[in-house]
Parts: structure tokens; sequence; C-alpha cells
């Protein structure tokens, strides 16, 4: 099915969209040498310290430092990070649609909020991130979605048009945040789902 005249540029989130991710990676492979019990650190990949370095305020040097302390970890910030970034698994049916999409020549891409290690990690890893013709990283603007700036950070380094495009992500709160600017976005839940909402815009 070609794409409908109107959808010219396709907007990707990277986890749980594109990669699948789990922290529970890292827990388990610092663990052993931590002095804070598993599910303690757990609650440290989801604090404000996490929150800053997503946000780009600390450098990979600064984050792993202080990461490392507050679980009790005895190695290097070097083996922190890898730790840390080593979470992700793709998810193929989407690496499938970036192919489909860009043989269509529609635009394409991210909008992440993620940190620089991880983007280091992904786009060493995986040659599908050279599809894209660009990407805004929340630690690259100084913003998280669902916040406004970052979606318009997007929108104006690259000229797109909100009303051409399309926008995947996993939380509807992002969703709703870029409909609000205009776009059309779609909250994914699975493929099937995606399929079926992609065609009332005339692409799977």
């Amino acid at each position: 099915m070609s794409a409908s005249p109107s959808i010219r540029v396709g907007v990707f989130d990277i986890g749980k969209v594109l990669l699948h991710f789990d922290f529970k990676r890292t827990t388990q492979r610092l663990a052993s040498r931590c002095s804070l019990p598993p599910h303690e650190m757990d609650k440290v990949w989801v604090s404000s310290l996490v929150d800053d370095y997503a946000r780009g305020r600390l450098s990979c040097e600064e984050f792993a430092k202080q990461a490392a302390q507050q679980v009790g970890f005895s190695g290097a910030p070097e083996e922190f990070l890898e730790a840390w970034s080593d979470i992700f698994e793709p998810n193929p049916a989407m690496f499938d649609r970036v192919h489909r999409w860009k043989a269509r020549d529609l635009r394409l891409f991210l909008l992440s909020n993620t940190c620089e290690s991880h983007v280091r990690f992904f786009t060493k890893r995986w040659d599908i991130f050279r599809k894209f013709d660009g990407a805004t990283y929340s630690c690259r603007v100084d913003a998280l979605k669902p916040e406004p700036t970052i979606y318009r950070a997007l929108l104006a380094e690259f000229g797109v048009e909100p009303a051409d495009a399309v926008y995947l992500d996993d939380l509807e709160e992002n969703v709703a945040a870029a409909r609000a600017l205009g776009l059309r976005g779609i909250a994914y839940r699975n493929e099937s789902d995606l399929v079926a909402r992609l065609t009332r815009f005339g692409l799977d």
C-alpha cells in the first residue's frame, strides 16, 4: 500500500518501539560487585539522577561516577557504562518498517528520551539508525518528552511540517503531546494494532 500524499515524514521513538530494553540486565550484570541489593539498584535506574543524565546535564563520566557511588559499584566507570548501555534488543517488525518507509522516500527521524552513552551504543550496534535523516535526543536539547520543547526542537531543526508527519511512541502521554502540536500520533502497543492504525493513513 502506498503512503498517503499527506504523510511525508515518519518520526520514531526508540525505546519499546524500535528497540526493546530491560534495565534488569544492568542490575544482573553489576549486582555481584555492588553493595546495594538488586531491588534497591533498580530504583536508582528511575531516579532524578537518570533524568538529569537523559537531559544532558551530566557527562557520561559524571553520571557513571555518581550512579556507581549510589549503588556501591566497585569497578571502573567504563565497566559501569558498558553494563548501563547493553540493555537493548531490536524489534524486527519495526526495523522492517523503517526499510519500507525509506524505500518509499519518506523522511525519517528519531525523537527519543535517551542519554549519550545509549546513543553511542545503539547507533554503533545497529545499521538501521543510518536510515534516518536526523535525530532529536533529550540529552542534546535538555528536554524530556512530553515537554513541548523537544518536539519543537525536531520540527525546527529539520524543517518538518507537523501535518506531514506521523509519530510512533509507546507512551500515550508522549503521543498526546505530539498531537497537540499537530502531528498525527499513534501509541505503539503491538504490531497488529499498529498496522490497523497506520492503514487509516495509507501506511503499513
